[in-house]
């Protein structure tokens, strides 16, 4: 199969063949009652919080060449990242299927686990996730299995689950998830349809079911042979975070809500978008276009320019024949923070720029407006800090980075 390049944003894959599960009753959350509406901030535009326009710390930044790197910086294909309450940062490093840990200060320490199929190894590393008291959970796609690290890496458990999609880890070792669905890959376009997310036990079981929601429209085309997906133009579907005992589900397609968990026995929330929607432009389709099939840069050699300018061909393609909804999607991006708080980016458009989030408290109260450097990826927002990846413009290396967050108002 090929693989279009995961570069900015990695909407144009290839058909992955997934396992599905067994049936089992499922222990569903009972509907969230009423909306809150927000019309304003409650932050004035003077006062909120800030994250530096610098990184305080980059890891994988490299001097003259990809060879003379220091140890451990070479990044080829990061699988997430987190950052641990003493400052440690754990990477997941694909190529060598290990996670390797720096100080605060960005110095190499050693890695956790290896290729193999033993406890603590790995052969499809997809993933790194915290819990409070850094417990550091993964996830290994070819043995659809979960290991939990203590933070001194010793391999505290290890399971199988079935092999979902994972979206990160709950309080308790849950895994959050959505089922594999397998029923419509064929060839023709697949509107969105609803999915459950659930949360998976030790066991792999059904612990609890959050609700259903819409899945990413898409397109199924052949190129080279193979069955390709091409998402719908400005199509998003859910988005899910978790951190600690909170879990956000997002819907910026449909009906533009937040679904705020903050415990498995407590009334969910759900938070209307306080924005009103944006008609496209052509300069957003435009720019959708690049997203999901850059154009080769000059810079793209070999094998690299070669796959990009086929990827790009496949959206010239197919993408004339794709529905276009009448407004952009509400937000692109759903984080919980270090505090439980709901961070949503706010869609790109011509007008408004893709780094700007909207932060809701525990309560569902809108905070207001936070400017985020812009990152590939983020993977963690912390109590005082942003975690995501970068590539380097002259080789384009993986960059892990580090932001500070300035609270100069709290809710």
């Amino acid at each position: 199969m090929m693989a279009w390049p995961r570069i900015a944003g990695a909407c144009l894959t290839s058909l992955a063949v997934l396992g599905c599960r067994g049936s089992a009753s499922t222990p569903h959350r009972a509907a969230a009652q009423g909306v809150l509406h927000a019309t304003a901030p409650a932050w004035p535009d003077t006062v909120g919080w800030r994250v530096d326009s610098t990184p305080e710390l980059v890891l994988g930044k490299v001097d003259t060449d990809l060879q003379s790197s220091p140890p451990g910086q070479a990044f080829s294909d990061v699988r997430g990242a987190v950052r641990l309450s003493d400052g440690r940062i754990i990477v997941a490093e694909a190529t060598t299927q290990e996670l390797r840990v720096f100080d605060s200060t960005g110095t190499y320490l050693g890695a956790w686990g290896r290729r193999g199929g033993g406890p603590g190894e790995f052969r499809g590393l997809d993933g790194v996730f915290v819990l409070p008291g850094d417990t550091v959970i993964t996830r290994d796609l070819e043995t659809d299995r979960i290991t939990d690290f203590d933070s001194s890496g010793s391999v505290v458990t290890t399971f199988e689950i079935p092999r979902d999609e994972v979206f990160g880890a709950t309080s308790g070792s849950g895994i959050l998830s959505r089922p594999a669905d397998l029923r419509d890959y064929s060839l023709g376009m697949h509107p969105p349809h609803l999915q459950p997310i659930l949360i998976l036990g030790r066991n792999g079981r059904v612990r609890t079911a959050l609700g259903r929601y819409p899945t990413q429209g898409r397109d199924e085309v052949q190129a080279s042979r193979i069955n390709t997906t091409v998402p719908f133009v400005f199509s998003v579907g859910s988005l899910s975070s978790s951190q600690g005992a909170v879990v956000a589900i997002g819907d910026p397609d449909s009906t533009h809500m937040i679904t705020l968990f903050q415990a498995m026995d407590a009334q969910p929330k759900r938070i209307a978008w306080p924005l009103p929607g944006v008609r496209h432009s052509a300069e957003d389709l435009a720019a959708w276009k690049d997203r999901v099939a850059p154009p080769p840069s000059p810079a793209m050699t070999g094998r690299f320019a070669e796959v990009a300018r086929l990827a790009r061909q496949l959206a010239e393609r197919t993408i004339p024949g794709l529905p276009v909804p009448d407004a952009l999607p509400s937000f692109d991006r759903l984080e919980v923070d270090g505090n439980g708080n709901v961070w949503a980016e706010d869609y790109p458009s011509a007008t408004l720029p893709g780094n700007r989030w909207e932060v809701f408290d525990s309560t569902g109260t809108w905070l207001g407006h936070v400017a985020v450097p812009r990152m590939k990826k983020v993977y963690q927002i912390g109590r005082d800090f942003i975690l995501g990846i970068n590539y380097g413009k002259k080789y384009g290396e993986p960059q892990i980075t580090l932001y500070r967050i300035r609270r100069t108002a709290m809710p």
